[in-house]
């Protein structure tokens, strides 16, 4: 049987305006695409969203999504809640709740009506109370990488997890990294492709954040108490700038029904399976979501519904790691004709004979934006 790969990918636009993750399955080409149907009511969120879609390969891995349908949520209550669909981004659709809705008890399910006439509804969800945070920390440890065997250094972050039996058994973590981070060379002076000589500095300091594409899963059912402790959430090494300056996690901790955990576990098991003579045959994931039209039809995805709490840490220096390749670029320091026809950046360093140097190097290596971050400096780094 033809092994199913789940291929996981989470957008950082989404993860801060709809609070909801996406994923992309394998078909082959003679596999005729899946709908897939997936939304994340939370209680903090001033615009919830839902996203409507087709399967796409892992050859290519996109999203499809699938305009013009009518999407709506609707309560325990009979009250509606229209969605509608984002100008600038096909197959995304976002509405508004009112707080008084998102509360603890209230359910909710989602109906979507497809331009071909299809009809799909979820199951009602419950909004489940959720917990603060109790402690985020992390530990300096030695990791070995699964490709060479090389131990590398670096912190693993963990999480404590304590409730009373009012809270639920079931939970889900999103971990959200933000880091400071550096250009390899300060430029002040440059070349621009028609070779006019020109002054002014590229960024050289940025600040980066991403939401995690690790699926972090807790569950208490069965243990004497509603806790947990030293759950682990994620490992950074110091292989590359993350940890070199400022770095900070904000860990999102949601509640969850038996039956959503159980879908993200699904998730999680497929996308650890490796490829192998005795690998098994990934269970596909049982959503909540069904074709009124058709009973037969299999809907990809899960409608669900969280409340949320939140933590941040922020570590600002850890002096046991040593950054001894963190992925800089160098620059050209040997004499030539300047290329025509492409921005020069001058640097300068130190020659052997203690004096400075004048080299070149792109725009890459000079301006920190190029690496998608952004030179705001977020307000909890100091």
């Amino acid at each position: 049987m033809r092994i199913i790969k789940y291929l996981f990918i989470s957008l950082v636009m989404l993860a801060f305006t709809s609070c909801i993750d996406r994923f992309y399955l394998d078909n082959s080409s003679n596999s005729k695409p899946k709908i897939v149907i997936e939304g994340n009511l939370i209680d903090n969120c001033e615009e919830q969203t839902i996203t409507v879609s087709y399967t796409s390969s892992t050859e290519k891995a996109e999203f499809l999504g699938l305009s013009g349908c009518q999407v709506v949520v609707v309560d325990q209550n009979s009250m509606v809640f229209n969605f509608s669909e984002k100008a600038e981004s096909t197959g995304v659709y976002s509405g508004t709740i009112p707080e008084e809705y998102l509360m603890p008890g209230n359910q909710f399910k989602v109906i979507v009506q497809t331009p071909d006439g299809n009809r799909y509804k979820s199951s009602y969800e419950e909004m489940l109370p959720c917990p603060p945070v109790d402690s985020v920390y992390y530990l300096l440890e030695h990791h070995e990488t699964e490709t060479s065997g090389e131990m590398i250094d670096g912190l693993q972050f963990y999480i404590d997890f304590n409730a009373t039996n009012y809270f639920g058994k079931f939970y889900r973590w999103i971990v959200e990294e933000t880091y400071e981070y550096h250009a390899t060379w300060l430029a002040t002076e440059y070349w621009d492709p028609d070779r006019i000589y020109r002054e002014g500095s590229a960024s050289f300091v940025c600040y980066k954040t991403e939401v995690l594409n690790d699926i972090n899963l807790l569950s208490t059912d069965g243990l004497t108490q509603n806790r947990y402790t030293k759950a682990k959430l994620h490992f950074v090494d110091d292989h590359s700038q993350r940890l070199l300056y400022q770095y900070s996690i904000l860990v999102r901790q949601h509640s969850l029904s038996k039956q959503s955990y159980s879908y993200w576990g699904d998730l999680k098991k497929n996308n650890q399976a490796t490829d192998g003579l005795y690998t098994k045959q990934p269970a596909r994931p049982r959503g909540n979501l069904v074709n009124e039209n058709d009973s037969t039809e299999v809907v990809l995805g899960y409608f669900s519904v969280s409340s949320e709490t939140t933590k941040r840490i922020v570590v600002n220096s850890v002096p046991e790691l040593k950054f001894y390749d963190v992925g800089l670029c160098d620059a050209e320091f040997s004499t030539g004709p300047l290329p025509y026809h492409k921005l020069v950046f001058f640097v300068y360093d130190n020659a052997p004979d203690g004096t400075f140097q004048k080299g070149r190097t792109t725009i890459d290596c000079v301006d920190c934006k190029k690496q998608g971050g952004v030179v705001e400096k977020p307000d909890f780094f100091k």
